[in-house]
Order: C-alpha cells, then structure tokens, then sequence
C-alpha cells in the first residue's frame, strides 16, 4: 500500500527525483510540433473497386467457344459459320433463323458423301432432312462417337412439330409466313442440337 496519501507526501516525493525523468512543463501558449517521421503512418481505406456486371446473355446464335473442325473443301460452311457467330440474334432474327436451317443441312450434305453414309428413307421418292439427320445419327452411334447429349440433340430435331428445336420449327421459319422466331428460342435451338453438330460439322 502507497504511503503517499496527503499532497504534501507527494510533493516531497517529487522534488527528491531528478529533473531527467520529469516532464517538461509547457505553456498554454506553447506550439506543440509532431515528428511525422516518428508517427504512425496513417491506412488509407483500400479503393473501392466497381465492379461491372458481365451479361451472361450471348449476342450470337453459336457461341464463340464453340469450335469446329475446318478445312477448305466447304468454303460456303464456312462463311455461314462464321456470320452465325458474329450476327446478332436480337438485330437479325430471321436471317439467323434460316441460316440456321440452312446450316444444319449443308453440314449433313457434307458429312454423309464424307463418311460415305448411306441415307435411310422413309419415303423413297424423297430424301428428308430428318431422313438425313437420323442417318448421321445412326453412322455416329455404330462409330461409337454418340453420346447421350448428342443422341437428344437428333430426337429433338426429328421430334414432332411440339418441341421447339425440330425439323418442323425449322421449316416454318423458312416457308412460314407469320412464322416468328424468337431470339430466346433461337439460342434455345443452338443449346439443343449444339452437341450433334459439334460431331458432323466439318467446314
């Protein structure tokens, strides 16, 4: 227990220490100066950073990492490949839409002759574009080069007027008066069979 208890105990203990560990009295008046060198540096906050929202939305009807073996024997393929992965969808719906349809018929007119792939007719006066693409499919999964995706690709395409992607919403948007495609279900489409002419497309 300290025995410095009345004012003047603590008085003379102070005046008994040397000048050397006691504070320097100041003024009121007195400049006070820091040392900026001895002070702590001050932590500036970290800059916000705005951060722009990437649209997950795609312009185009084929995607640009979609890649596709090439070559010189189709120079047509080639062009149409490359205007559907740089047109529009929203700007250029219809165009799309029959290039499209014309796309995936050009790929199977080269694939077939390629492979030498005989083509199965439902109607002998006739050959189809479903007749065509249920050829490839057939060649494609002897080959063992059909997967499950590519395989609902062809069902989708050769399926009945009801689903979006087939043969039959295809045809409408090139014969089809009041047809309208939609740049939604033209995307759509392209999600759907991507996986099947990602396998035949040879341009």
């Amino acid at each position: 227990m300290t025995t410095l208890k009345s004012k003047t105990q603590r008085q003379v203990y102070l005046d008994q220490l040397p000048k050397s560990v006691l504070p320097k009295a100041q003024s009121a008046d007195a400049l006070w100066t820091v040392d900026l060198d001895a002070a702590p540096a001050l932590v500036s906050p970290p800059p916000t950073i705005r951060v722009r929202e990437k649209s997950l939305a795609r312009k185009t009807l084929i995607p640009k990492e979609f890649s596709i073996t090439t070559s010189n024997s189709s120079p047509r393929l080639a062009v149409i490949y490359r205007e559907l992965k740089t047109l529009q969808v929203d700007g250029s719906k219809n165009a799309v839409a029959v290039l499209l349809r014309v796309f995936i018929e050009l790929c199977l007119d080269d694939y077939l002759p390629r492979e030498k792939v005989a083509i199965i007719r439902k109607d002998a006066r006739r050959t189809s574009l479903a007749d065509k693409v249920n050829s490839a499919a057939a060649h494609l999964k002897k080959a063992n080069r059909l997967n499950k995706n590519q395989e609902g690709s062809v069902q989708r395409l050769v399926a009945d007027g009801s689903d979006p992607s087939s043969i039959t919403t295809l045809h409408s948007f090139v014969h089809g008066r009041h047809a309208s495609p939609l740049p939604s279900e033209l995307l759509t489409i392209w999600d759907n069979i991507s996986d099947f002419m990602q396998a035949i497309a040879h341009v």
